[in-house]
């Protein structure tokens, strides 16, 4: 599949989804999924993701692990998949492997692509109790100086508050309804 199909697919299968469209939208993902590089079938496998989430959470968490067996390491589409099981394992009541996920998409972060991971930093931050490990400190802090960089933020924090840095390196967002 070329660079061209792929867009004009996600755009049909973005559409289909706005208007409600599942089945249609179903049938973009699943060409992709069937034709599609690595790369697309990563990001279709999340969109499927999104579009199940809130009629079986189970279903939508499997399809961003599938998803993360097409992702490039350090992708940026590697972090959102790992970030939407994170958030996945926080509405199951799995806060253990929540944090272990949200981990991960900080390390994808680190260590990947020119991409902020301000989001995901203040959803780790805020589920763990307690100081942080010295790993974890240097991940958290190594992330929050990426995405401080990345979002052209003027002047320096106090790094010493990672908390507070989160809440200013973190996109805003309406609070979801399981909050």
């Amino acid at each position: 599949m070329t660079k061209d199909e792929w867009n004009a697919r996600q755009t049909r299968l973005v559409k289909a989804w706005a208007q409600g469209d599942i089945v249609s939208a179903f049938a973009e993902i699943a060409h992709v999924v069937a034709h599609g590089s690595d790369a697309m079938k990563a990001q279709a496998l999340i969109y499927r993701g999104m579009i199940q989430e809130d009629s079986d959470l189970a279903a939508a968490r499997q399809d961003w692990i599938e998803a993360l067996s097409h992702a490039p390491q350090g992708s940026h589409t590697r972090h959102v998949a790992q970030e939407k099981i994170a958030q996945a394992c926080e509405r199951l009541n799995l806060k253990d492997d929540a944090i272990s996920w949200y981990r991960s998409a900080l390390e994808t972060c680190a260590d990947g692509h020119e991409f902020p991971g301000g989001h995901v930093l203040k959803s780790f931050l805020a589920l763990i109790d307690g100081p942080l490990s010295p790993s974890d400190q240097a991940l958290t802090l190594t992330v929050a100086k990426k995405s401080w960089r990345l979002l052209g933020l003027a002047g320096e924090p106090d790094w010493t508050d990672l908390r507070r840095v989160a809440d200013l390196v973190a996109p805003r967002s309406e609070p979801r309804d399981d909050q």
